[in-house]
């Protein structure tokens, strides 16, 4: 999986369940954190610009970023009144994602194999490798990087942030600028994987 896993190759997301006016900071043990009960209110993917095609406009609104050197596309969407399709619209983009690519493909995010991978679960089989997802019948593959972040001692993605630079925010006031940092910063986390652990025994210490 590691070699697999090029951070300028990979698709990156981040699902929210709250609405936008909740104070995330009080959501221990809140009803929130059901996404199974709640469905999700929010998301964002952060893609590859050349996995983006014109099709995926529709799920939400899109704008480009350059991260360390690279091009990507981000595509968000909030919607708190109609849960069930913002859960569509992100099945849309996996599925536009799954129907464009012609080799293995990884999407990450943090801690997702306990939680986010959830709202797609019914899409989802663990048959390639431990700790990794097929998404339906086809080349994208879900897997996680906290296990990456947990090797090098950090627990929580505001410690990833901190580690790679790019501070999590420790405000909601802007809902979707506060979920795009959450995802842009395993954009970068994953590329310091990339070039940390670029030797044969560095790469056997970051086995799964």
């Amino acid at each position: 999986m590691y070699k697999q896993l090029q951070w300028n190759k990979t698709v990156y997301f981040d699902l929210e369940t709250a609405p936008a006016d909740v104070d995330f900071w009080s959501l221990t043990n809140s009803p929130w954190l059901d996404i199974r009960n709640v469905g999700i209110s929010a998301y964002t993917f952060i893609l590859p610009a050349n996995l983006y095609t014109e099709d995926m406009q529709q799920f939400g609104i899109v704008s480009t970023l350059e991260i360390e050197g690279a091009q990507f596309i981000a595509i968000q969407y909030y919607n708190n009144d109609n849960r069930e399709l913002v859960k569509q619209n992100a099945i849309g983009i996996l599925d536009a994602i799954a129907n464009n690519i012609q080799t293995p493909t990884y999407i990450v995010g943090f801690n997702n194999n306990r939680f986010d991978n959830i709202a797609f679960e019914q899409y989802l089989t663990n048959e390639k490798e431990a700790q990794v997802y097929k998404y339906k019948n086809s080349q994208l593959y879900f897997t996680d990087l906290l296990p990456f972040a947990h090797t090098i001692g950090l627990h929580h993605l505001s410690e990833v942030g901190d580690f790679v630079g790019l501070p999590k925010l420790h405000s909601t006031d802007n809902y979707m600028e506060y979920n795009l940092r959450d995802t842009a910063i395993l954009i970068k986390f994953l590329k310091y994987i990339n070039t940390k652990w670029s030797t044969k025994d560095d790469k056997e210490a970051m086995e799964l």
